[in-house]
């Protein structure tokens, strides 16, 4: 009877493990995957519901999501305007380790900093005042300063 009993089990497994690879080749993204759509435009930014608290322990008003991919040594979109409230969600797709700090360069204190991110990883930011936010990455501060994200009432 066990011996039948995992026999189904396994079937069930196998049959889960191959509906969710059909349906990831066939495009379902499940509302949470960065790449290309049907049209072939990249999807940098983009609303998404809330995915809980922010991985930086800020966790507080971020209602909205938005993404920022790291990318071919850049943040993209570079500058980005949200309505308060926002989490801002960096996604690092590059081939080589990055961080998100907030200031110019050098600056002594800056007040978020994601630490270093591995191709992969991702970290997030909530923006819970309107204004204006510049910020950087201190790994490669001469590509990647100056990114921009403007924070509306």
């Amino acid at each position: 009877m066990r011996r039948r009993d995992a026999e189904a089990g396994l079937r069930w497994a196998t049959l889960a493990a191959l509906l969710v690879a059909l349906l990831a080749a066939a495009g379902c993204d499940f509302g949470y995957q960065i790449g290309e759509l049907p049209d072939g435009s990249q999807r940098d930014a983009m609303a998404m519901a809330d995915g809980g608290p922010s991985p930086d322990g800020g966790g507080g008003c971020g209602a909205v999501t938005r993404r920022v991919l790291i990318r071919g040594l850049a943040f993209d979109p570079k500058h980005i305007t949200v309505p308060v409230g926002t989490r801002v969600l960096w996604v690092n797709q590059d081939t080589t380790a990055h961080d998100v700090t907030q200031g110019n360069p050098g600056d002594p204190s800056p007040t978020f900093a994601s630490g270093q991110m591995a191709p992969g990883a991702e970290w997030s930011h909530d923006f819970c005042t309107a204004g204006i936010t510049v910020y950087n990455c201190s790994l490669h501060p001469t590509l990647m300063r100056d990114a921009t994200v403007t924070v509306t009432p």
